[in-house]
């Protein structure tokens, strides 16, 4: 017989314990993987890539066990901010990317909310696509649905009002580059 339990009977609490003592960074938390710190508060650390996109990529990642992006405290920004700053300066670059892989589909490979600072140089090739000409048409519904969904925390119970479209001439672009 065994010890286990049916998520569907676990609390809330169990299913949070559960998760902490199975996720990677919540053993860098916890000083069971060792890692290289740059910056740490009572909300989250900031930590060295060990397979960096480019030399200083630093993850960010809250304190507590967050799957998503959507859970972790909004501060968290301020210390990403401060972060990209401190690249800039520190390391001498001319750009940075912020990144952050929200599910699956977008690459987030383990169950823990992180950011990627990735100092840039000049032709390293990172985040190279070729972007897809819009259907001018389908922006308005889907910048509808996305309004329709914006829920800011400090105002949780207050639905947002949505923009109303301005009227705007089209006019025929010569060239094939779209620019937001």
């Amino acid at each position: 017989m065994t010890d286990q339990i049916d998520p569907k009977d676990m609390s809330p609490e169990q299913i949070q314990e559960l998760m902490k003592k199975n996720c990677l960074f919540c053993g860098m938390l916890n000083g069971q993987v060792p890692v290289t710190k740059v910056y740490e508060d009572d909300i989250c650390i900031a930590i060295l890539d060990i397979g960096p996109a480019n030399p200083g990529h630093t993850l960010v990642f809250p304190k507590e066990h967050a799957m998503s992006i959507t859970e972790v405290d909004p501060k968290i920004f301020i210390t990403v901010q401060a972060l990209v700053a401190a690249q800039i300066k520190g390391l001498g670059v001319k750009g940075v990317s912020v990144y952050v892989a929200e599910g699956e589909a977008a690459g987030q490979k383990l169950p823990h909310a992180s950011i990627h600072i990735i100092p840039r140089v000049e032709g390293d090739g990172l985040f190279v696509w070729q972007g897809k000409q819009a259907d001018e048409k389908a922006l308005q519904p889907i910048a509808e649905k996305i309004m329709a969904n914006i829920l800011m925390p400090q105002q949780a119970a207050i639905a947002p009002k949505p923009v109303e479209p301005e009227e705007v001439e089209v006019v025929e672009d010569t060239e094939d580059e779209r620019v937001p």
